[in-house]
C-alpha cells in the first residue's frame, strides 16, 4: 500500500440533475400545485423566487388540523414540495458543510460559501454540539460532530453508526444523483515498524474529526475494520445520557481509548483534554502527531505534549490517540521514525459493493428511512397498541401523548426526479402554561409526511434532521451582479424560530448533463 491512500472501488452512475446560471433571470413558470387531500395549495406569486427548467416549488397549507390536535383554532401547518427532473436541465444535488467540516452555521451562509450560488438548499444531517472546554478563549467556536456517516467530495468527515445498535440510514449523493441507503466506514492506520515485544502494526480508527473518548447519539462500529472485533475498545454499549450546551438530553457513548483522525477540511483547532466536562471519556492527555503526505509523523517545535489546540494544516492529517494501550503506541511509532499508511474505506450494505471516496460521492446522515420501493414504512400515526410509530420527542398532556416535530425529507419518485420537502408550523402551546414552550413541539408525525409524499408519487424517502434545525431556502433574484453574497428566501413554514446552525446542508446545484428518455 501507499502511504496515506484512501481505498475505494470505482463504480458508475449516470450523470445529471438541477440548477440556474448565476444571473440568470427571474422566477420561471411552475405548474399548478397537484391536489393533495387534507392539504390546500398555496398560490405563491414570488416574483424574486429563483428557479430553472426542471425545478418546481408547490407549496401546501393544511385544510384543517386532525380530531383532538392542540392547533384547533391556531395557525395551520405548512408542507413545502421542491421537484426537481433530470430529464429537462443540466442540474445536480450535492452536499456543503460551508466554510469548515467541524462547526455549525446556518443554512443561508453554507449555501453562499459555494461560488455557483445554488438555487436552493435544505438542512441535512443530525448533529450536536461536542461542548465547550473550561478554558476557551472568547469567541472560540463550539466544534460540533454528525450523528453517523458523512463525506464531501470523496473526503470521509465521519464514521457510520453501528447498524445493530442504531436505526440510522444515509443518503448517498454520487453524480449528483441521491440514493438511500445503509452504509458502513472502516478505517484504519498500518505503521511500517513493528513495536517492540511485537505488538500491532495496524491500528482501528475509531471516527474522523470527531472529540475523541465519545460518540455523540451514534455508537461506532466496535470492529477493527475488518470484520472482527476489536480487543482494545471497551466503548459504553448502552450509552448514557447527559445534557448538552443547548439543553437538551443527549446519549452519549463513551470510548476511552481510542484514536481519532482529523483532515484538513475539519476547519477547527483539534479537540483538548475534557473538552466535554460532562462525560468524562475524554479527559486522557493523549498523545497527537502530524501526519505528511508521505506518512511521517512529525510534532512541530510550537506543539506540545498535551493534544488540542492545533490546526489542520492543508493536505495533511492530525492524529490524536487517547488511553494507554493507543497513546503508548502512536508515541512508540513517532519515536521509531515510523510512516503510516490510512485505508479508508465506505460500503453500501444493501448492495455488498463499495463506494469509491472520490470527488462525484457525497454522503449525508439521515435518519430513519420512511418510504422504501414504494412502500410507505409510516403509514399510520399509532400501531396496533396505540403507541406512536414515530417519535423524536414525547410530551405527555394527560392520556395524550404529543410525538410531533419539523420534518426535512429527501426522496425520489417513480419517475426518477427528486422531491424535497419540508413540513413546518407554529408551536403548540404548553398544556400546563398555556404558552409557546421548547418541549411542545411543532410539525407532524412521520405518517403526516409519508402519506402526501405517497400521494406524490414518491418512491424512496429519508429523514433528514428535523425540529429547529428545519430549513428551505430558495435563492432570490440578485440585482447587483458585482454582489457574490446571494439572498435567500425561507420557505421553512410558520415557525418564528431564528435559523439554527447544522451541520451541513443539501442543495440544488448547477451541472451535470441532461438525461433524456433512452439516452
Amino acid at each position: 500500500m501507499t502511504p496515506l491512500r484512501r481505498t475505494g472501488a470505482a463504480a458508475a452512475l449516470a450523470a445529471a440533475l438541477l440548477v440556474t446560471l448565476p444571473g440568470a433571470p427571474g422566477a420561471v413558470a411552475t405548474t399548478a400545485a397537484p391536489p393533495l387531500a387534507g392539504w390546500e395549495a398555496i398560490t405563491d406569486p414570488d416574483p424574486e423566487k429563483v428557479l430553472a427548467p426542471g425545478i418546481e416549488h408547490f407549496r401546501y397549507r393544511e385544510s384543517a388540523p386532525p380530531p383532538g390536535d392542540l392547533r384547533h383554532g391556531k395557525p395551520r401547518r405548512e408542507l413545502n414540495v421542491l421537484r426537481i427532473d433530470p430529464a429537462k436541465a443540466p442540474l445536480r444535488i450535492e452536499s456543503t458543510y460551508g466554510r469548515a467540516a467541524g462547526d455549525a452555521e446556518i443554512v443561508r451562509d453554507q449555501l453562499n460559501a459555494n461560488k455557483n450560488l445554488p438555487v436552493a438548499g435544505i438542512n441535512a444531517s443530525f448533529f450536536s454540539p461536542e461542548g465547550r472546554h473550561a478554558q476557551a478563549a472568547a469567541g472560540e467556536e463550539e466544534s460540533v460532530q454528525s450523528y453517523g456517516a458523512t463525506v464531501r467530495d470523496g473526503v470521509l468527515l465521519g464514521a457510520a453508526c453501528n447498524p445493530e445498535k442504531a436505526s440510522r440510514r444515509s443518503l448517498v449523493l454520487q453524480y449528483g444523483i441521491p440514493y438511500i441507503t445503509e452504509v458502513a466506514t472502516s478505517i484504519a492506520v498500518t505503521s511500517d515498524r513493528a513495536p517492540a515485544g511485537g505488538g500491532p502494526v495496524r491500528q482501528t480508527v475509531d471516527d474522523v474529526n470527531r472529540n475523541p473518548g465519545g460518540a455523540l447519539a451514534c455508537p461506532r462500529d466496535e470492529t477493527d475494520g475488518v470484520g472482527d472485533k476489536d480487543p482494545d475498545d471497551p466503548q459504553d454499549a448502552e450509552g448514557r445520557k447527559y445534557t448538552d450546551s443547548e439543553g437538551r438530553s443527549m446519549t452519549v457513548y463513551q470510548d476511552p481509548t481510542e484514536f481519532v483522525l482529523f483532515n484538513d477540511r475539519y476547519g477547527m483547532k483539534t479537540p483538548r483534554p475534557d473538552l466535554n466536562t460532562a462525560i468524562g471519556s475524554d479527559n486522557s492527555e493523549g498523545f497527537e502527531v502530524l501526519v505528511e503526505p508521505d506518512g511521517s509523523l512529525t510534532r512541530p517545535s510550537s506543539w506540545t505534549t498535551v493534544r488540542g489546540g492545533k490546526d489542520v494544516p492543508r493536505g495533511k492529517h492530525v492524529l490524536q490517540a487517547i488511553g494507554t494501550g493507543p497513546t503508548a503506541w502512536l508515541k512508540e511509532m513517532y519515536g521509531l521514525g515510523a510512516k503510516l499508511t490510512l485505508e479508508q474505506k465506505v460500503t453500501d450494505t444493501l448492495d455488498d459493493r463499495e463506494i469509491p471516496l472520490d470527488e462525484s460521492v457525497d454522503i449525508v446522515s439521515g435518519g430513519h428511512r420512511l418510504m422504501m420501493n414504494g412502500t410507505n414504512k409510516f403509514p399510520s400515526i399509532r400501531d396496533a397498541k396505540g403507541q406512536p410509530t414515530s417519535c423524536a420527542r414525547l410530551v405527555t398532556s394527560g392520556e395524550q401523548v404529543i410525538c410531533k416535530d419539523s420534518r426535512t425529507v429527501v426522496g425520489v419518485d417513480g419517475q426518477g426526479r427528486t422531491v424535497i420537502a419540508t413540513l413546518t408550523g407554529p408551536r403548540d402551546e404548553n398544556p400546563q402554561t398555556g404558552q409557546a414552550d421548547r418541549a411542545v413541539f411543532d410539525g407532524g408525525f412521520f405518517a403526516e409526511v409519508t402519506k402526501p409524499l405517497a400521494a406524490l408519487g414518491v418512491m424512496d424517502a429519508i429523514n433528514l434532521d428535523g425540529g429547529g434545525s428545519t430549513t428551505l431556502l430558495i435563492r432570490q433574484k440578485n440585482d447587483n451582479p458585482a454582489d457574490t453574497a446571494a439572498n435567500y428566501r425561507r420557505y421553512s413554514g410558520l415557525t418564528d424560530l431564528k435559523h439554527r446552525p447544522v451541520f451541513d446542508a443539501v442543495y440544488v446545484g448547477l451541472g451535470g448533463e441532461v438525461v433524456t428518455p433512452g439516452g
